[in-house]
């Protein structure tokens, strides 16, 4: 939804008539909803990286 934001905030500023306001809600809930995925990546990518440690491989970031 990130890439298409820019587009999908221009649709929505002229069906609501130049308003920007729906537009800039839609905007704050899309990074919303990014943080929250990102929320659960971390949890994935540290269980991921403790795994990857106690095998005996060191690990680069």
């Amino acid at each position: 939804m990130g890439g298409f934001s820019s587009y999908i905030m221009g649709w929505v500023r002229d069906s609501s008539g130049g308003d920007f306001g729906p537009s800039i809600i839609m905007l704050i809930v899309a990074a919303i909803l990014g943080f929250v995925a990102y929320l659960f990546m971390i949890k994935k990518e540290a269980a991921g990286y403790h795994l990857s440690n106690t095998s005996g491989n060191k690990v680069i970031v």
